[in-house]
């Protein structure tokens, strides 16, 4: 078996031990949902100290975190070495905008 066969083992039964002994509303307020990581990873630069200890542990225990994880720092890799795009002031403020509703909505649900 592979090493990484069985980290993703290990990811596996981490997971549905959590799942099994900790009760839903702790789950709720001490770990994070995939769809919380996945926004988190999105900018990790903004998280404080506890935000990015859950995101850790999260991704400690979660397969397809990690994944979307390594899947992230690819496309961003790539994404360096194109060119620069112009963007127009319009395009700008839209995605100015578009950053501030993930932060609010990663803030409030913490």
């Amino acid at each position: 078996m592979s090493l990484n066969k069985v980290k993703r083992n290990i990811r596996h039964i981490l997971h549905e031990v959590v799942v099994k002994i900790f009760p839903k509303s702790i789950r709720k307020r001490y770990f994070l949902s995939c769809q919380e990581a996945s926004l988190m990873l999105e900018d990790k630069s903004r998280l404080n100290l506890l935000q990015q200890l859950k995101l850790n542990f999260h991704l400690f225990i979660c397969q397809c975190c990690t994944d979307y994880k390594s899947q992230i720092m690819i496309i961003t890799q790539y994404s360096k070495k194109l060119t620069q795009i112009k963007l127009t002031d319009k395009q700008k403020d839209k995605i100015l905008s578009s950053q501030k509703k993930v932060i609010k909505k990663i803030n409030s649900n913490q």
